[in-house]
């Protein structure tokens, strides 16, 4: 049976939808059953892969190729496109998904992340590396591959909040500055992630045992920020009361209650409210099922 964070990223409870792309009501849909194939070029450091998808496939996928596949640009005449700074395992990892429904870790091609993993861990993102599952939200990110990043992020936040059948780490500090670096602060990973700090992360915890200098500056600016208006917010007598507050000391701190534990949904890029509902109803079982409590 598929774990819930399998099926994050099998996209239940999701339907798959191409309406964004021109794909669909044209032509172009016959690429999809009579496909035309693409070379796709991983580049990482040393590593370099090349790969054969059908275009039509990947064009659906992703508003960034089928930008580059269907229009007037090099990649699209050439059939062929260079991915710098992505890892090999990486896109193997999207293509698995997006051929399967199902991503997978290959241990040859990515042996640090996959060497400790037993063979059911493979196909069950949450027990992954954070490190990994950052650079397979970061790879959705960079190339607009919106289902995709929604799955990494439900997937990330069960790892963060379970506490059923055991509870995980919050990711290391090196591996946060991971991805501070390479997403944008409008990221909801970033978000998330900053607001999980500033809400419950002890502050004295962090200056003694820690070091905060990891953090790229514009994160730690951030979380420090947040964290000042948080302690006043705790002590502005109309939030306590949960009254309007038009004190600028804490202008973006309104609530000592973090988003998060409102709705889980906040960070999930949702196309309709019909699509958010459904989602905040999956997410009562997930949390049911994984002993989230906030």
């Amino acid at each position: 049976m598929a774990t819930e964070a399998q099926r994050a990223l099998m996209g239940c409870g999701t339907k798959r939808s191409f309406s964004g792309t021109p794909l669909v009501g044209s032509n172009h849909m016959r690429s999809l059953y009579q496909p035309t194939m693409v070379t796709i070029c991983a580049e990482y450091d040393e590593e370099y892969q090349e790969y054969q998808v059908p275009r039509g496939l990947i064009r659906a996928s992703s508003k960034y190729f089928d930008k580059a596949f269907g229009g007037d640009f090099e990649e699209g005449r050439l059939g062929k496109i260079t991915l710098p700074d992505t890892k090999p395992w990486v896109f193997e990892c999207f293509i698995g998904w997006l051929t399967l429904d199902q991503p997978f870790l290959d241990q040859q091609s990515h042996t640090e992340g996959a060497a400790e993993l037993t063979n059911a861990d493979l196909i069950d993102p949450v027990a992954w590396l954070d490190y990994d599952l950052f650079d397979l939200y970061i790879f959705a990110d960079k190339y607009d591959t919106q289902l995709l990043r929604k799955a990494v992020m439900e997937v990330i936040q069960i790892k963060v909040f379970q506490t059923l059948p055991f509870s995980y780490l919050f990711p290391s500090k090196s591996d946060l500055a991971h991805a501070f670096r390479h997403l944008p602060d409008t990221s909801p990973l970033y978000r998330l992630l900053t607001e999980i700090m500033v809400y419950d992360t002890d502050p004295d915890v962090v200056a003694e045992s820690d070091r905060p200098e990891v953090l790229p500056s514009r994160a730690l600016c951030e979380v420090l920020v947040r964290t000042t208006q948080l302690a006043r917010c705790a002590e502005c007598s109309q939030c306590k009361h949960g009254h309007p507050c038009l004190d600028k000391s804490h202008a973006d701190i309104k609530s000592t209650r973090a988003p998060y534990c409102k709705s889980l949904c906040v960070y999930h890029e949702h196309d309709s409210e019909e699509e958010q509902k459904m989602c905040e109803v999956k997410w009562e079982r997930i949390k049911m099922e994984k002993g989230i409590e906030f």
